[in-house]
């Protein structure tokens, strides 16, 4: 592990996590006060007790390279117990008390809870012979979930239609519905994004078939009614045959794109989908490192901050840098310089600190915590997933 860190060029801090607590020492012993003749003892008031924040529950996965799985650990983090059930898939999500994962890229989901209840969601009908990637993603309550179901027909010379079902399910009754049919004569299939905050809309976005690489490739994104089942295009300021790395906030109301423009370089595209104004950010990517891809952005909790990976790819032979972008000063810097290990954002810490999960070519994953100073502190051999609630 150490020869592996020494390639990133930074200084691996290794150890577990090290919890320690402070509070008022013992109190010193006090005369118990005595009643006489003319007075009468009276009970003098207690200051009630501080309140004790619950310890956070993490969730890790033993990742292998091919980002499948096999068991689930949920790790006390103040106690350090681990409850390790189970899991066998790929795609794991934790939300509330269940994780979701899915069986390989093209089977049905599941969620599982630390006491090893598993539930398979068979009312989702994928059929046994399904080839295309599966996507799904789960409502912030835990209550619905979405996913769709691409067919493809070929035609005569270059021509093909594409065609995207996408379902909408209640998890509690398995109550099914085909919420949307879109069919294309083009390379283009309709992807669900997430829910919004309330459960009212999907956000989707269409995705060039059979087109692979570093990170998922994303086209034009739209709105949809989860009662009307209408579509709508929101205000997303980069044509379509540009489409690439995209983050959409949780409520929806902001997209930020990487963008190329000759002579300038690459730029940071943040619009705001209310008003459809848009801000563009100068970066610091390099141009000089091979072909750039860009992807698994994250935006902090308060906004005011992404996070994202780029990937070089010169001859094969991938290098991730990792770049922070202040959205409200309009400056970006690079946290993280070019190295073979791919790095991703899995939760920004109250500190100032990252939580990383990083992955070795050909090996499993891992997850750091990455200071405010730029040093590498190993938490686990696993890849954390989340907070169990």
């Amino acid at each position: 592990m150490k020869s592996k860190l020494s390639t990133l060029g930074l200084v691996l801090i290794l150890g577990a996590l090290i919890f320690s607590g402070c509070g008022p020492g013992p109190a010193e012993p006090t005369e118990v006060p005595t009643a006489t003749p003319t007075e009468v003892a009276t009970a003098q008031p207690t200051e009630p007790p501080a309140s004790v924040e619950p310890a956070e529950t993490w969730v890790y996965v033993d990742l292998m390279p091919d980002q499948s799985g096999t068991t689930v650990t949920w790790m006390d983090e103040l106690g350090g117990t681990a409850s390790l059930v189970p899991a066998p898939g790929t795609r794991y999500q934790v939300l509330g008390e269940w994780v979701y994962y899915q069986e390989g890229v093209h089977g049905t989901v599941h969620r599982v809870n630390v006491a090893g209840q598993d539930e398979r969601f068979d009312f989702m009908g994928i059929p046994e012979d399904y080839l295309d990637v599966l996507d799904w993603a789960i409502s912030p309550d835990g209550t619905q979930i979405i996913w769709k179901l691409s067919f493809f027909e070929a035609g005569e010379g270059y021509d093909v239609t594409l065609t995207s079902e996408l379902y909408v399910a209640t998890i509690a009754t398995g109550e099914t519905r085909l919420l949307t049919t879109h069919v294309v004569s083009e390379h283009w299939t309709l992807d669900p994004w997430g829910f919004s905050p309330d459960g009212s809309q999907v956000f989707v976005y269409q995705e060039p078939y059979g087109i692979g690489g570093m990170f998922p490739v994303y086209g034009e994104f739209s709105v949809l009614d989860v009662a009307t089942g209408q579509l709508t295009p929101l205000p997303d300021p980069v044509p379509q045959d540009a489409a690439g790395m995209a983050v959409l906030s949780d409520d929806g109301a902001r997209l930020v794109r990487l963008g190329y423009a000759e002579g300038e370089g690459f730029k940071v595209s943040l619009t705001d989908l209310v008003s459809g104004q848009t801000t563009e950010i100068a970066t610091t990517i390099a141009t000089d490192l091979g072909p750039v891809q860009a992807g698994d952005g994250m935006f902090s909790p308060d906004g005011s901050t992404l996070v994202y990976t780029v990937g070089y790819d010169p001859l094969g032979k991938a290098t991730f840098a990792l770049f922070q972008v202040d959205l409200a000063a309009g400056t970006q810097q690079e946290l993280l310089a070019p190295q073979p290990t791919r790095y991703k954002v899995a939760r920004f810490e109250d500190d100032g600190s990252l939580l990383l999960t990083i992955a070795w070519p050909g090996e499993g994953a891992g997850t750091f915590r990455l200071h405010p100073d730029g040093t590498l502190e190993q938490l686990s051999e696993l890849t954390f997933l989340g907070v169990s609630q």
